[in-house]
């Protein structure tokens, strides 16, 4: 399929839907894996850090070491968010210019648009 054929199949409605939904999926299903394994990591780190004789204090190292996986994963998930967005506007925007331009092509006074 060429560049051509896929741009003009995410501008057809179900097209974008369904890159949308597709895409909002894999963010979501990426941003659980980043976090399950920020999470084992994390417990790792700790039982690491405890059989070196650390203190509470130093597993605070631990959650401090990967607390840029968990703003991954959350950024993540708001980008799936942004999918959502994305969709809603595309039908509060793109689809009154379509029906707008299928009633003037039909002919039909459309005073409102």
């Amino acid at each position: 399929m060429s560049h051509a054929e896929d741009i003009s199949g995410i501008l057809s409605g179900q097209g974008l839907q369904d890159w949308l939904d597709g895409t909002r999926r894999e963010l979501i299903t990426d941003s659980d894996a980043i976090r399950q394994g920020a999470t084992v990591l994390r417990s790792g780190l700790r039982k690491y850090i405890k059989n070196k004789g650390g203190g509470m204090m130093d597993s605070y190292r631990a959650g401090k070491v990967v607390k840029p996986l968990f703003h991954a994963a959350d950024l993540m998930e708001e980008a799936a968010k942004m999918m959502g967005t994305t969709w809603a506007l595309y039908n509060g925007l793109i689809i009154p210019l379509e029906v707008k331009k299928a009633s003037s092509d039909q002919g039909t006074f459309n005073p409102g648009g």
